[in-house]
């Protein structure tokens, strides 16, 4: 593992801005006079931990952070992208081949923590099983099976790179995160925190002593206390939803929308924006004009808020290989199972392009066959759960649940109903499409791809021609 700060800005031009931002409410002068003001290094420091003291940590976040994550493996990735405020650009394992992307291997340890007196012999038999796994990997593509239906069978432990960029302010979050919670119990998430903390200290030592002063916590109290009352078995999860399920939303989309958006551009108050509704636009094919436009100012992000007035709460079951896709969208909050030591690793998902084939067929189940062995075989060996992560593969399924308001609902299906999107979850937001259109005429009318709702497409070259099919029927 490799942690970089791409953008090496000084801890004195750092302290600065910050220092700035925390004076500036009080200060008797324009911004720039309170910039100029702050020119003594020790002085912005003892100013920004005072009212980081406080409370006041907003001012950090014009600290800004790009770092470059050499060789981390995927849990790391997932971990890291479930932080909203954080933006991530990810190698892709649709499109190039991870077969030689190498593994992180783990020290394993007891459930009290205590590294085994067998380690280097289970060190040994893991080694051979990766490369049994990452050769998997390679027969597939080698059979014809595409680099994004191959990927299934590859282990949570592949090699992946990243960069991310965050403030901070929410660097800080995850140095506690990764060092002082349960998560600092998987010795690569520990082995990142620290890392991220040393470039906090380098650049930004002003949080060193809100860092300090965190407790360490690395129980999972809550689950502990759910546990007592109930016959659940940890790790028996036999029961991933099988499609789509709409939980809860909105009531009346669509006059919700509509009414919204009447009150913002005529400035009225809601009483009006009914009346205006009822005798305008309730009966007609006006409204469904008005949200075509709304869907096309969407686009600069103007009218956004508008979209945002309705949420809807899906449940669905996805692939490890998919949630990354999914939760990269940062403006909705989904709410994942810790995967990391729950996921029952006997259901996973088969690719269509494996699962018309027989033989290729037998050979996918195989994989995930002789992976739930092993890994009996090192939780037999007294294994604690945070050391087995790395036996999740990529193709299991976890159940997630997520809060989606209608500006992000209209992008995610913008994007992931295009030919080009990864089969799977083309099909989970076909179906998340299908599940608002049971409640919806109006706002269910602009889900879609941009080809198919106001007759563009912006892939260029790599356009599927679907657009100009459409517009010579149209």
């Amino acid at each position: 593992m490799e942690v970089r700060v791409l953008n090496d800005i000084s801890k004195e031009d750092r302290a600065r801005v910050v220092a700035t931002a925390g004076n500036l409410s009080r200060f008797n002068g324009n911004v720039m006079e309170c910039y100029a003001d702050r020119s003594d290094y020790e002085k912005n420091v003892k100013l920004i931990s005072s009212i980081i003291k406080m409370g006041h940590e907003s001012i950090c976040d014009h600290d800004y952070f790009v770092i470059a994550l050499k060789d981390v493996s995927a849990i790391v990735e997932q971990i890291l992208i479930e932080e909203r405020i954080a933006s991530f650009t990810i190698k892709s394992r649709r499109n190039v081949d991870f077969k030689n992307a190498g593994y992180y291997v783990p020290d394993f340890h007891d459930e009290e923590g205590n590294l085994l007196k067998n380690n280097d012999e289970l060190k040994n038999e893991y080694r051979k099983h990766m490369d049994y796994l990452f050769d998997s990997y390679g027969k597939l593509i080698q059979n014809g099976i595409i680099l994004e239906d191959a990927r299934f069978v590859m282990p949570y432990s592949f090699n992946s790179n990243i960069i991310m960029g965050c403030d901070a302010h929410v660097l800080k979050d995850l140095v506690v995160k990764l060092t002082k919670t349960r998560l600092s119990k998987i010795g690569e998430l520990k082995e990142l925190g620290e890392k991220l903390r040393n470039i906090l200290h380098t650049y930004s030592s002003y949080y060193d002593k809100k860092i300090d002063s965190e407790e360490v916590n690395t129980n999972d109290v809550i689950r502990d206390k759910l546990l007592e009352q109930t016959h659940f078995v940890k790790g028996d999860y036999k029961n991933v939803v099988s499609s789509v399920r709409l939980l809860d939303y909105t009531d009346n989309v669509d006059e919700v929308i509509i009414k919204t958006l009447i009150m913002k551009k005529l400035g009225c108050n809601s009483e009006y924006a009914n009346y205006f509704y009822e005798h305008y636009l309730k009966k007609g094919k006006l409204k469904y004009d008005v949200m075509k436009e709304l869907y096309n100012t969407s686009f600069n992000n103007l009218d956004n808020n508008v979209l945002k007035s309705v949420n809807f709460r899906f449940e669905l079951a996805l692939s490890l290989a998919v949630l990354t896709h999914f939760t990269r969208h940062r403006t909705h909050d989904p709410v994942i199972p810790e995967f990391t030591t729950l996921t029952d690793i006997s259901q996973y998902k088969i690719p269509p392009s494996i699962a018309c084939d027989n033989r290729i067929l037998e050979m996918f189940k195989d994989v995930f066959s002789k992976n739930m062995e092993v890994r009996e075989y090192f939780k037999d060996n007294g294994v604690r759960d945070e050391d087995l992560v790395y036996f999740l593969l990529s193709g299991n399924l976890v159940n997630v649940t997520s809060n989606i308001d209608g500006a992000t609902l209209v992008h995610m299906i913008r994007l992931r109903l295009c030919e080009k999107a990864q089969w799977e979850i083309k099909n989970n937001v076909k179906e998340m499409r299908d599940e608002v259109r049971k409640i919806s005429d109006v706002y269910s009318s602009i889900l879609g791809p941009t080809c198919e709702i106001i007759g563009k497409c912006f892939e260029g070259r790599e356009s599927c021609g679907k657009v100009k099919a459409l517009r010579n029927n149209g």
